[in-house]
C-alpha cells in the first residue's frame, strides 16, 4: 500500500522516494499514521525538515497543529529571509 510506504519513507528520511510517491499521488501528503499523526508532523517529529517542506508544499491547507509547528520549524530553517514568506 502506498500510504504505508510513504510513511515508512518519511521515517527513514528517503527524500527521493517521497518525491517519487508524491509525484504520482499528491494526496499522500494528507496521509496519517494509524495513531492519527499527519505525514507532515511525522516528518517533523523525526527531524526530517526537508521532507516536511516537500509535504507542506503539496498540501492545500495545514490544520492548526501542523501550521503551528511547521511555522516555528520553517522560520528557524529558512532564516530571516524566509520568515517573510510565511504568513502569520
Amino acid at each position: 500500500m502506498q500510504t504505508d510506504e510513504f510513511l515508512e519513507s518519511i521515517q527513514k528520511g528517503n527524500l527521493s522516494r517521497i518525491n517519487q510517491l508524491l509525484e504520482t499521488n499528491p494526496g499522500l501528503a494528507n496521509s496519517k499514521t494509524k495513531n492519527g499523526i499527519s505525514a507532515l508532523l511525522l516528518a517533523l517529529y523525526h527531524g526530517r525538515h526537508e521532507i516536511a517542506l516537500v509535504i507542506a508544499a503539496k498540501k492545500p491547507m495545514l490544520d492548526i497543529f501542523e501550521a503551528s509547528i511547521y511555522t516555528r520549524c520553517s522560520s528557524c530553517l529558512l532564516g530571516p529571509e524566509g520568515r517573510d514568506r510565511i504568513s502569520p
